[in-house]
């Protein structure tokens, strides 16, 4: 439930989607360690296919180092070897050892922090802040009043991922879904005649969980050939529309969230700017906001990017809606409720 609070990074169509269900396998993998240590070998491979989904993948080694803390004294070593053969199997992708500086950079990126709303901090002024901390109040609580000691190596899993959800928004999902079977192991458990007893009731939940996620997969074709309308972040007619107006080679300054759908349906105009905002630079982020907002310099920026054609959503861009609108070398050729496209006009061109 409270990695549902996170609920659009959770179901959007993104490879860290991909990496929730990396991160519960290896949880689970770790979780059984003592039953099946033989099964910690298969670690390696997750991460492998992690690092070449999401730099997320790092969140293998944080759980490894909880787990060897947790027993080190019973299989410390085994847990090392593993963690020393998953760190050399997060080396196979494209970029080798690249992929760790990315995800240092990215976590020290004040570009990121400042202009991406899911690396911001998490608060009670949103509804994903609210389910987090309400969480952590009924942990507190709850480990407040155990009699039970609670074994520190727990406290420790439990304070690492609230400090990761507090950081930002996105660590919500993974606070979510490390403290579920993290308070499961200190509820009291009575002794069954059988204790690999499996409930009916639990097999059809799974069962039908496991059935809404792939019924949310983009591809099935009961959604018809506008399928793709149903799209976050995809603009169908403004995308019809650039497709029209635009020559190859022809540049588009646009919003953010658009960037990615436009390289995906226009591959041969380039986009101002994605949603990788790791890859730009406070510069261009100013730059993107000046236009948006109509500065001074709005029509200098767009002549230095020899922009050809503005995509945008007059909700959020009301600074720059009446300065296309007015100015003579810019024609709209496209509106809908989505979004507008502007043009340059022929004299503009020449």
């Amino acid at each position: 439930v409270v990695a549902m609070g996170y609920f659009p990074g959770l179901l959007s169509l993104r490879p860290q989607t991909f990496a929730f269900l990396l991160f519960a396998l290896t949880m689970w993998i770790l979780a059984n360690r003592r039953r099946r240590p033989r099964a910690l070998w298969a670690i390696p491979l997750v991460v492998a296919i992690w690092a070449n989904l999401h730099a997320s993948f790092f969140l293998v080694f944080v759980l490894l180092g909880l787990a060897w803390l947790e027993n080190r004294a019973e299989r410390g070593g085994l847990l090392l070897s593993v963690a020393a053969v998953a760190a050399a199997a997060s080396l196979v992708n494209p970029f080798g050892p690249g992929v760790w500086r990315f995800v240092a950079g990215v976590s020290t990126n004040p570009t990121v922090a400042e202009f991406g709303t899911e690396w911001a901090a998490t608060t009670v002024r949103s509804p994903s802040g609210i389910v987090f901390f309400l969480s952590a109040a009924a942990i507190a609580v709850y480990l407040a009043q155990r009699r039970q000691p609670i074994p520190w190596p727990t406290l420790l899993h439990v304070g690492a991922f609230f400090a990761l959800g507090l950081l930002a928004v996105r660590g919500i999902t993974w606070w979510g879904l490390a403290m579920g079977p993290t308070m499961a192991g200190l509820l009291p458990r009575k002794r069954m005649a059988n204790e690999d007893h499996r409930s009916a009731a639990h097999t059809v939940l799974a069962a039908g969980l496991v059935l809404f996620a792939v019924s949310l997969l983009p591809w099935w074709d009961w959604r018809g050939p506008d399928r793709y309308e149903l799209l976050v972040n995809a603009p169908q007619g403004v995308t019809k529309a650039l497709d029209r107006a635009l020559e190859p080679g022809d540049r588009i300054f646009n919003e953010v969230a658009w960037g990615s759908w436009f390289e995906l349906q226009l591959p041969q105009n380039a986009v101002f700017m994605d949603s990788r905002l790791e890859l730009f630079g406070p510069s261009i982020w100013d730059q993107h906001a000046a236009v948006r907002m109509g500065r001074d310099d709005w029509h200098a920026i767009l002549d230095r990017w020899d922009v050809a054609a503005v995509a945008i959503d007059p909700t959020s861009t009301r600074g720059l809606l009446p300065l296309l609108e007015s100015h003579p070398g810019w024609r709209l050729v496209h509106r809908d409720p989505e979004g507008v496209v502007f043009v340059r006009t022929e004299e503009e061109l020449h």
